[in-house]
């Protein structure tokens, strides 16, 4: 494992945001699926593959920090339908 992905497996799960992107993209062959303002300083980001399923969701500050904060399976892509419809 490439010593700037390490520190993602440590408690905080937190690098800088080129190594995240990159181990999601090569291990789990991730891409971003969508993205969103969290406050003034925060992204938001969704990354996920068709191929393998796998799902994550990272936050990153304005410094480029990125933090995992969640990730699972069974990833699916959902149509959106009309606003207020439940999926």
């Amino acid at each position: 494992m490439p010593p700037s992905v390490r520190p993602l497996r440590r408690r905080n799960r937190s690098a800088v945001r080129a190594a995240v992107v990159d181990m999601l993209g090569s291990r789990y062959r991730e891409t971003v699926r969508s993205v969103g303002l969290a406050g003034r300083d925060r992204i938001v980001e969704v990354f996920a593959s068709e191929d393998t399923g796998s799902w994550a969701i990272v936050v990153a500050n304005s410094a480029e920090v990125t933090c995992l904060v969640a990730s699972g399976q069974h990833y699916e892509q959902v149509a959106a339908g009309p606003e207020g419809a439940p999926l």
